[in-house]
């Protein structure tokens, strides 16, 4: 059985526009967080919170609620994309 996301419009890629947003701001904070937080504690802290945030996706009640949890997987992702 096929369940419909509910998605109208531009609504998929809007949510994928927002992960790459999420991606492309969070990359000059964590570049100077680099340098004052230890890669041993930061990488797996930033791991964690991506992971929390991607389970978090399952229970999104509306559009703007998803598009909020794509940022923070972008966000959070941003430490393994500059790693």
């Amino acid at each position: 059985m096929k369940e419909d996301l509910g998605f109208y419009g531009n609504e998929l890629s809007q949510l994928q526009t927002m992960y790459i947003i999420g991606a492309a701001v969070g990359q000059i904070p964590f570049l100077f967080i680099f340098t004052y937080v230890p890669m041993y504690w930061l990488v797996p802290g930033m791991d964690i919170c991506w992971g929390i945030a991607t389970l978090l996706q399952f229970r999104a009640q509306s559009f703007a609620e998803m598009a909020a949890y794509r940022f923070l997987v972008g966000w959070f992702e941003v430490c393994s994309l500059v790693w």
